[in-house]
């Protein structure tokens, strides 16, 4: 548990302390996805199961946008009550979080469930890839609970400033995925452990292993089950996160106490707080998930299914890049909303200056890097040169906008732990929705440009919105 003091301590130690924990789980979550990536890549003959897994991460993104949305209100709320000394509020709120979360992963999946061969469809999916597709995404969609469950209790452990137990169980899950994602294709996961070593050794070394393969690639413990098999993989992980989880949060300062007789109990005022701070970051997360759905469209449209795969590897390898960062986000929040909630207002500015600089430095050099390593990072997803050609051309482009989602997302989670997140929903409305319906609908239809340029129109998306929202903040921040 922690040894400081997120309303005393310097503002810079505690972003470390807070930030480092979460980049490292970002970090295995990020290889996670990359892990499924390389098995998709291997299911199908012509690389159905790379294109297939690849085009259903808007619909997962859908999915997030509950967990997401939800741990964001519940790590604002209970962060103010913590910091203004109300420890019974913050569990009654942690209560109804959990409530809340069911219901909507109930609701989630009674409507979205029958219409995902229509989303796909509408996505442009062609016939070939479409059975991929279903089979990754209607398996995740069963397990959606565990997502949100797992999320609701991060967010509270977020809050309290506790991010090492959700590193350590995504450390442990990256291992777990190694071992049945290729079980559940039908392999043997010793092979591929052994032929991963023998091509980081050969990378590091600038040498060439010709000894062989010891272990053999088939081991027929489980069937084949395709796609399905890697969605069915993730489910079982998070079910052990999830569980995991709630068991540390169980044993967390705000539970670890005498606790008075009806705190767990249904409180409308409670759910309306909940829904006001976090439909919002929902939207916000939902709104995102439409730009992708938009962007996907357009892209599929001019470059068919190679560019969607190229797109595909771009989003890991830029997930990759923002690592670092993202524990200084959620450190942002938690010190934050704490000190807002115990009325130290110079202290909520420094944070968001300091978390600011720190994030927007980190993502520049992680740019810089990938600029430098790109085709190294492609070559760990697919060896179709077609599709290296294009996801080579997308982060020519990117490397540039990336830095524009450290001012992005420093800006929204300040405003979130302030308790202001509807401008952000609006301004993402018009980031991830208009804009690039309109400019995207020039280039494709009007112009009929090349596909580089959608990638441009990302870049202007990006900056613009970003630069808008950090001034806000700023302002907003100050006027508190």
């Amino acid at each position: 548990m922690s040894t400081y003091n997120i309303l005393e301590d310097d503002i810079y130690g505690l972003i470390k302390k807070i930030a480092i924990p979460a980049s490292i789980g970002s970090l295995f979550t990020t290889l996670y996805n990359v892990v499924d990536t390389i098995f998709a890549g291997k299911v199908g003959t012509a690389g159905e199961g790379l294109a297939g897994v690849s085009i259903t991460f808007p619909l997962f993104l859908l999915l997030l946008s509950i967990s997401i949305g939800l741990g964001a209100g519940t790590t604002t709320l209970v962060g103010n009550a913590i910091g203004a000394k109300e420890n019974k509020n913050a569990r009654e709120i942690t209560y109804n979080s959990f409530i809340l979360a069911t219901i909507m992963s109930i609701l989630s999946v009674v409507i979205l469930y029958p219409m995902l061969p229509g989303i796909l469809r509408f996505l442009k999916v062609s016939e070939e890839v479409l059975p991929y597709s279903l089979s990754y995404i209607r398996v995740i969609y069963i397990g959606i609970f565990t997502f949100t469950i797992s999320g609701v209790a991060n967010s509270v452990l977020s809050a309290q400033g506790q991010t090492k137990p959700y590193r350590n169980i995504l450390i442990i899950g990256f291992f777990l995925n190694i071992i049945l994602d290729p079980l559940f294709l039908g392999k043997n996961p010793l092979y591929f452990i052994e032929l991963a070593l023998k091509k980081i050794f050969s990378t590091v070394t600038f040498g060439n292993m010709n000894t062989g393969i010891y272990f053999s690639e088939s081991l027929d413990i489980f069937p084949n089950m395709g796609t399905a098999g890697i969605a069915l993989a993730t489910i079982l992980i998070q079910l052990f996160q999830t569980i995991y989880i709630v068991i540390k949060l169980i044993e967390s300062p705000l539970f670890h106490c005498q606790r008075e007789k009806g705190e767990f109990k249904f409180d409308y005022n409670i759910i309306k707080e909940l829904l006001k701070q976090g439909l919002p970051a929902m939207l916000n997360m939902i709104t995102v998930t439409t730009g992708i759905f938009i962007l996907n469209y357009f892209v599929s449209y001019i470059g068919g299914s190679n560019a969607t795969a190229a797109l595909g590897i771009g989003y890991r390898v830029e997930q990759i890049v923002m690592l670092p960062a993202s524990g200084i986000y959620i450190a942002m929040m938690a010190i934050i909303a704490q000190n807002r909630g115990a009325e130290k207002y110079d202290r909520v500015y420094e944070t968001f200056k300091k978390g600011f600089i720190l994030s927007v430095g980190l993502l520049t050099l992680g740019s810089i890097i990938v600029f430098i390593i790109k085709l190294s990072l492609i070559s760990l997803f697919t060896n179709n040169k077609n599709i290296i050609r294009l996801t080579i051309e997308y982060l020519n482009i990117e490397v540039f906008t990336i830095p524009a989602y450290a001012v992005l997302s420093s800006s929204i989670n300040t405003l979130q732990a302030i308790k202001l997140p509807k401008v952000p929903m609006y301004a993402t409305l018009v980031r991830q929705f208009f804009m690039p319906l309109t400019l995207y609908t020039l280039v494709t239809f009007v112009f009929q440009l090349p596909i580089r340029f959608i990638w441009i129109c990302v870049f202007i998306n990006a900056w613009s919105v970003s630069l808008f929202l950090m001034f806000y903040a700023r302002r907003q921040v100050k006027k508190i």
